[in-house]
């Protein structure tokens, strides 16, 4: 036994001259395994000088660490490695077959068993690994990231940092967790190998699928072949990228059934984002890029919903504005007269005829000219809605010319919406009339004559208009001075002997006579009168035809009336008292004279005819005498006193 405390063992032999072979019985367990799967992992082939030249100079691999170096060679005896009567190494073939390996290992074939014969010392052959310990699990599934070229916006450096992936994914148990579009390579690692499992009657594996996501599908994994520890083994690939954020279920199956490990989960993230700075009017693409706004569009600063960052982006065009030219910061507003009603134009439309902008810019409507309003385009090209002048009208919206006002009717207001009759007694006798004008003296309208439109009609006959504006042929009238007759029209009365003493005012009226004068009307229809002169001016007032002063009738108003007296101021005033006493003085004139006569005729019958002849010669005189002094009274003459008096009395 080797007399050594310390470890690792730094004494050798003779014929183990590198290293010793047994761990001492102080060592714990637990080191006696970490030395056993040191001796283990001694390869020749390792680039680790550490590894490959005690390999090469020992050329022997243990299993099982020896306690001392007895039972080293006791062990290599038993296995048939190492003859103590030739002291040396035994066949390839022999050896290999000499090789039982322990629970949980398994022998290796003879080109990984068995070291090139070069490789011993003279006169050895050596074990480089006849056996392999079975690793447990058999199968490792594992999550690689693969580097990922990530967005502008998106922060690599945070989402490096938020990204965890476990050394093995295990059943039910979080596998890794990742930003929405990494890509990850799902590896599974064989850890026996096909060749192991062959020997050792495992099943080969003949297929791996995996699925993400219970709604997708399956996807084969593609075997490769690589050296793991020097030994050659398989692995099965497939890389993926997960696009929706969420924990999802990966399942996994092998040769159509469900592997020991399977489920696992994966979480995946949003991308941690960033501010992008882009060049004005550019937006961000989904991949972080920049690109020029279109036309119709402008480029503006958003804040993200999901990210709460600044992000360039394009928004439309608001309705009244236009934009058409690219990669610009802000739209442009309609011109008056134009307009846009939806978002994103790429150019404004003119308004139809009749309809306007209202004189504003960035317009998304067009207002129509209302009634009364006629709309005029601008040399700027602008409608404007304009009132329709004196004289027009326009009863209808979106009008482009307001219509003159037919004759017969006026439009006085700007913006008139129609325009109106003229009154009676006024005319338009032309279009686009803005005042009706009256008609002149003279002239009058016919019924309706202001719908029609004609011109005013002169009156007939001679007649004329007391003023402007007659709209009815009663209207007309005779001028003073000439009286109407009818079927003959206005005769002037001046001239005419027959009609002195006709006062002729004017009108369609009978005439009126003058003072001093009494008109007898022979026929009212056919105005045909006889003309009186009065002998007093008082007695014949100016009047209606006919007329006499108060209390006096017939022809020249001679007469009083029936118990009337004539009264100094030409009228005759009812009889009273003092007015009876000339009749009473008349009567005993009258009583004398026939008593007179009574005596005369008891007298001489000779005497007595002549005396009767007398008295009645002589009351014939006085009769003829009184009716003379009557007529004489009427005669137009200016007496003097007292004979005016004398004429009065014997009226």
């Amino acid at each position: 036994q080797v007399n050594d405390q310390t470890f690792p063992f730094r004494r050798s032999t003779g014929f183990t001259p590198e290293w010793p072979i047994g761990a001492l019985p102080h060592v714990p367990p637990s080191v006696s395994e970490e030395v056993g799967g040191a001796l283990m992992r001694l390869d020749r082939f390792s680039p680790d000088p550490t590894l490959s030249a005690p390999a090469i100079s020992g050329s022997f691999a243990t299993w099982v660490p020896p306690m001392n170096y007895l039972d080293l060679l006791a062990m290599l005896e038993d296995i048939g490695y190492y003859s103590p009567p030739q002291r040396k190494c035994l066949r390839n073939s022999d050896v290999l077959q000499a090789v039982n390996c322990p629970a949980g290992y398994v022998k290796q074939r003879a080109e990984t068993a068995l070291c090139p014969a070069h490789q011993c010392k003279d006169g050895y052959q050596c074990l480089c690994h006849p056996c392999v310990k079975l690793k447990d699990p058999e199968l490792v599934l594992t999550v690689n990231p693969v580097p990922t070229a990530w967005r502008p916006n998106e922060n690599g450096t945070a989402i490096a940092e938020r990204t965890t992936i476990a050394s093995s994914c295990s059943r039910m148990a979080r596998c890794a967790t990742v930003a929405r579009g990494q890509q990850i390579t799902w590896t599974l690692l064989d850890q026996i190998s096909d060749a192991t499992r062959e020997q050792i009657n495992q099943y080969r594996i003949q297929s791996v699928e995996l699925l993400i996501q219970l709604e997708g599908t399956w996807q084969a994994l593609t075997r490769e072949s690589i050296d793991q520890d020097g030994q050659t083994t398989e692995r099965y690939v497939v890389n993926t990228t997960v696009n929706t954020i969420g924990d999802f279920v990966v399942q996994l199956r092998i040769n159509g059934r469900q592997a020991t490990m399977s489920p696992v989960v994966i979480e995946v993230f949003e991308p941690v984002q960033q501010r992008v700075y882009c060049p004005t009017g550019h937006k961000m693409e989904p991949d972080g890029s920049c690109s020029p706004c279109p036309a119709g569009m402008k480029g503006d600063i958003v804040t993200s919903d999901k990210t709460g960052l600044l992000t360039p982006t394009c928004l439309p065009c608001e309705l009244g504005s236009f934009q058409d030219t690219p990669a610009q910061s802000r739209c442009r507003r309609c011109a008056v007269g134009t307009i846009t009603n939806v978002v994103g134009s790429v150019n404004c439309t003119r308004c139809p005829p009749g309809y306007s902008t209202l004189s504003k810019e960035g317009a998304s409507s067009c207002t129509p000219c209302t009634a009364g309003q006629e709309a005029t385009v601008t040399p700027g090209g602008d409608t404007i809605c304009r009132s329709c002048p004196l004289g027009k009208h326009s009863d209808r919206q979106a009008s482009t010319a307001c219509e003159a006002c037919q004759p017969g009717t006026f439009a006085s207001v700007e913006g008139s919406q129609r325009c109106l009759p003229c009154a009676p007694g006024t005319v338009a006798s032309q279009n686009g009339t803005a005042q009706c004008e009256p008609c002149l003296r003279g002239f009058y309208t016919m019924p309706n004559a202001s719908i029609t439109g004609t011109d005013c009609v002169a009156c007939s006959g001679g007649m004329t208009t007391v003023d402007k504006g007659s709209s009815d042929p009663s209207q007309c009238l005779c001028p003073a001075g000439t009286l109407l007759k009818p079927g003959v029209g206005c005769v002037n009365c001046a001239g005419k002997d027959e009609w002195e003493g006709l006062d002729c005012v004017g009108g369609n009226g009978p005439p009126s006579q003058v003072a001093g004068f009494w008109v007898e009307v022979k026929d009212a229809e056919s105005r045909d009168y006889s003309v009186y002169r009065c002998r007093d001016t008082r007695e014949c007032p100016a009047g209606a035809l006919g007329s006499c002063a108060a209390g006096r009738e017939g022809k020249a108003c001679n007469n009083c009336q029936d118990s009337y007296v004539s009264a100094k101021d030409g009228t005759c005033t009812s009889c009273e008292g003092p007015d009876v006493l000339p009749f009473i003085g008349a009567l005993i004139i009258l009583l004398v004279t026939l008593g007179s006569l009574v005596l005369m005729v008891g007298a001489d019958r000779c005497q007595q005819s002549l005396s009767r002849l007398t008295v009645l010669m002589v009351f014939g005189q006085v009769i003829m005498a009184v009716q003379a002094l009557s007529a004489i009274r009427q005669l137009s003459i200016q007496w003097i006193e007292p004979v005016r008096s004398i004429l009065h009395m014997m009226q």
